[in-house]
């Protein structure tokens, strides 16, 4: 298996030294003509990278889940001979993106069990990838095209609703009941997922500096994409505040903490859920992602409007809160009251 980091510069200061190099020296030459020499050596640049080396170097720079998602993906993708990522860029650049697409949702399931949403994620892996050394080689690198036509799009939703199950008031008692027999610190984590519909990334970087205990609120940020900061403030009963400043103490930095004093890691609370929801009879396992759709489905269910529950989860559309949530869809205005 392929493992590690790409150490080496990959058309970082190169590029940016050929592109200075070129402005001097090339100053008299045609428009044209300057771009034709630009073209060809970044063809001849581009045969010294490995696809390898350039995934490693690309992935690097995502976070750790699309990180691992895409280098994921191009390992299987390699796995089942639609790619190879020993070629190097030149190689690349000339095959068909396009008809690796179509491939990659043409897989048979006697070749690999991937599902509809896998082949989803795969051919979004490749796109971004060809999106990348497009803008890198100026566009020598064509980008891939996902299929628009009607009866075989490389995109479309595949479920309605999020395959995340959610708990209903009492499992979700009793959960907590064993989570906190378990690690009171996990409960606490617990509880602030909860009531925010948060994350468990949001929880886990909480750090002491975003608790107003006087107020009783807790001040989450959200990036999206990487650029614009959504700050979304969440109220907490005071009982709940009372444990949480218990906790904390005279502490400063991360909120929740491991005995080492560092923050605490997903597996640890993935486990620590698990191993609650197992104690409390709960008929499906309970990781952390539950905790968000659970919170979506009773904010419903006790009346809380889409747009309310949109200020508190961070969602950008009540599209995303009816995917979340997991009341039952008959439980809806027709059966509340009669027009006729």
């Amino acid at each position: 298996m392929r493992i590690g980091y790409i150490t080496r510069d990959f058309m970082g200061k190169g590029i940016l030294s050929l592109q200075q190099e070129m402005s001097l020296e090339y100053s008299e030459k045609s428009y044209q003509e300057v771009l034709k020499i630009r073209q060809e050596s970044y063809w001849k640049r581009m045969k010294s990278f490995s696809l390898f080396e350039v995934i490693m170097h690309w992935t690097a720079s995502l976070n750790k889940h699309t990180c691992r998602s895409y280098r994921g993906s191009f390992l299987s993708l390699e796995k089942i001979g639609l790619l190879s990522l020993d070629m190097n860029l030149q190689e690349f650049s000339l095959l068909n993106h396009n008809l690796i697409l179509d491939a990659i949702k043409k897989v048979s399931s006697a070749k690999t069990s991937w599902t509809e949403g896998t082949k989803q994620v795969r051919a979004a892996s490749y796109i971004s990838l060809t999106r990348f050394l497009n803008r890198m080689t100026q566009g020598i690198v064509a980008i891939a095209q996902p299929s628009k036509q009607e009866n075989s799009r490389t995109f479309f939703k595949t479920r309605e609703i999020v395959k995340t199950d959610a708990m209903n008031s009492l499992q979700t008692a009793s959960f907590l009941k064993e989570l906190k027999k378990i690690n009171a610190r996990d409960w606490l984590i617990a509880q602030t997922m909860l009531q925010g519909g948060k994350r468990s990334s949001e929880v886990l970087s909480l750090e002491i500096s975003q608790i107003c205990f006087q107020q009783a609120t807790i001040s989450f940020s959200q990036l999206k994409n990487r650029q614009t900061e959504k700050r979304i403030i969440i109220t907490y009963p005071q009982k709940f505040m009372h444990f949480l400043q218990e906790y904390i103490g005279q502490r400063r930095g991360f909120v929740f903490v491991t005995r080492s004093g560092k923050m605490v890691g997903l597996r640890q609370i993935a486990r620590t859920f698990s191993q609650a929801g197992l104690q409390a009879a709960i008929p499906f396992k309970i990781t952390p992602h539950v905790l968000r759709a659970t919170a979506v489905t009773e904010y419903k269910r006790l009346g809380c409007s889409d747009s309310d529950i949109m200020k508190v989860t961070g969602h950008a559309t009540a599209k995303m809160i009816f995917a979340y949530d997991k009341s039952s869809r008959e439980d809806n205005a027709s059966k509340k009251m009669a027009l006729i």
